[in-house]
């Protein structure tokens, strides 16, 4: 991810912070200065700020390790000014188990909310914040901080079990859903649910003029949207193998052949991309697009097209299926791959080729 700097790496996984989390201190400084704050008030409030993401931390946290748990690793943890995201590897096949990972982040929540709620019941006068009808009073004095703690903490359990996607309610509704109706069915009906709910807090954020439910509201609306987009997808790929998609009828270059041969057929063509091979008949590599219009704009015609191959060792079964192929095909070396079928290759798939398929189904 762009934009991003680790800050810590715990249990092996990275924590990282979105440059726009630095917006978060003016925000503090707007709202302060708003409300009248002096700069020790300020201060307080900001550490409470901060205390919050704390917890925002924990909060993800609980859902890489509920992920670990069922065998599935987390890329990461990163900080934005509206939340926290852990990015796992991929959400676990079973619904129970996608049910169990969404709800392990606000039970953090409500942990943290009785630890502290029990701490202040033995150690304080109140567990209660004192309110006397000012922002600043209300912020500045040391002993409301634990007891806003706890209730910013309840509150972002609440906030995240709304049956919405993309918050974790959404995300357990989707796998109760699931089990009767399938994965992409069951996001389509969490996902249009979050959406109404954004376009209901967007307009509550203009009227309150609260700037950061607005955003809030942005991001819920467009991850929606997203998310849905994306579980279409994967049904699209885990449906259809590569067999279907696969181009039987490819150009085959020998490593000793001129770049002047590859520029005819990919000038006069479709291909754009090509599998290179040995005097034996193996696959030596591949020949990109982008090294072909370089050896072009030098003018290197007569010259082998070797030195302008990629080595590539990956391939494909015919009966893989297309899910497979996307995986390896975010890698910008693989972006075409030699299809097998007993051994021999029986037809390539190219990334133009998966990603015009997957366009047109998108629009379906």
């Amino acid at each position: 991810m762009k934009g991003v700097f680790r800050v810590a790496t715990i249990s092996g996984i990275p924590v990282q912070i979105h440059w726009s989390f630095s917006l978060l201190f003016f925000w503090v400084y707007y709202e302060g200065n708003k409300f009248g704050m002096q700069w020790n008030e300020m201060l307080i409030f900001g550490s409470l700020i901060m205390a919050l993401f704390f917890c925002v931390v924990l909060h993800e946290f609980g859902h890489a390790f509920s992920a670990r748990y069922y065998g599935v690793g987390t890329r990461d943890i990163t900080l934005s000014p509206i939340g926290g995201v852990a990015r796992l590897n991929q959400m676990p096949e079973k619904p129970i188990q996608e049910f169990m990972v969404a709800l392990a982040g606000p039970m953090v929540n409500i942990v943290i909310a009785a630890f502290l709620g029990i701490g202040l019941w033995l150690f304080a006068s109140s567990p209660w914040p004192e309110f006397d009808g000012t922002m600043p009073e209300f912020f500045s004095k040391s002993t409301n901080f634990l007891p806003i703690l706890l209730g910013m903490n309840l509150a972002m359990a609440v906030f995240n079990l709304l049956p919405a996607f993309p918050m974790d309610g959404g995300r357990m509704l989707r796998s109760l859903l699931s089990m009767k109706t399938g994965r992409v069915k069951a996001t389509k009906i969490a996902a249009f649910i979050g959406r109404v709910l954004a376009v209901i807090g967007f307009f509550l954020a203009v009227y309150s003029e609260d700037v950061v439910m607005g955003l809030i509201s942005v991001f819920v609306f467009v991850m929606a949207g997203q998310e849905y987009k994306m579980v279409k997808m994967e049904g699209v790929l885990n449906r259809q193998n590569i067999k279907e998609l696969m181009r039987v009828d490819f150009s085959k270059f020998l490593y000793t052949d001129t770049v002047q041969q590859v520029v005819d057929t990919f000038v006069e063509g479709e291909e754009k991309n090509f599998l290179v091979f040995d005097d034996w008949g193996r696959q030596r590599g591949i020949l990109k697009r982008s090294e072909i219009l370089s050896a072009m704009q030098k003018k290197d015609f007569d010259s082998e097209i070797d030195p302008y191959t990629t080595l590539a060792a990956v391939h494909l079964n015919s009966m893989d299926s297309l899910k497979v192929a996307y995986g390896l095909m975010q890698n910008p070396d693989h972006l075409i791959i030699p299809v097998f079928e007993d051994g021999v290759i029986v037809g390539v798939l190219d990334q133009k080729r998966l990603d015009d398929y997957l366009r047109a189904e998108q629009k379906k």
